[in-house]
């Protein structure tokens, strides 16, 4: 009977020594999440710019196809603080659908073919764009 005192003793604490390590863990996990979150919170509110009034100008694109550059990022509106649409790790060939000045920088309307056969349009700044210069918009001397 002592034995399975002895037992039932040595769980109980086996389990409060186990189970206080478990709280320790997610209390740590907690406050750096905490600590993170107020990060992100601040971030966002110094990068919240709210216009008045966005002008934008459409215009055609001189160029019909290019590759986007290396570590850019596809936007869901020609605006730095818009959502990411896609981020490019490496060169791909996009179509050029239009393009449009805002806020002094020129943005172009891109579709790039996605794995799943589907396309993946949105906006790009023109310094992450290397130009292809089409046969058809190209003029012989």
């Amino acid at each position: 009977m002592f034995i399975l005192f002895l037992i039932a003793a040595g769980a109980a604490v086996g389990e409060y020594f186990f189970f206080g390590y478990k709280m320790d863990t997610q209390r740590r996990t907690l406050l750096l999440l905490t600590k993170q979150n107020e990060k992100l919170r601040s971030k966002a509110s110094k990068q919240s710019n709210s216009f008045s009034t966005v002008n934008i100008s459409y215009s055609s694109p001189p160029y019909r196809n290019g590759y986007t550059t290396e570590s850019c990022y596809i936007f869901l509106s020609p605006l730095e603080n818009s959502p990411v649409v896609y981020q490019c790790s490496k060169a791909i060939k996009a179509s050029i659908l239009d393009s449009a000045e805002v806020l002094n920088t020129k943005w172009y309307m891109v579709s790039i073919a996605s794995t799943n056969n589907n396309s993946i349009k949105g906006w790009m700044k023109e310094s992450d764009i290397k130009f292809v210069v089409d046969e058809a918009t190209s003029t012989n001397a």
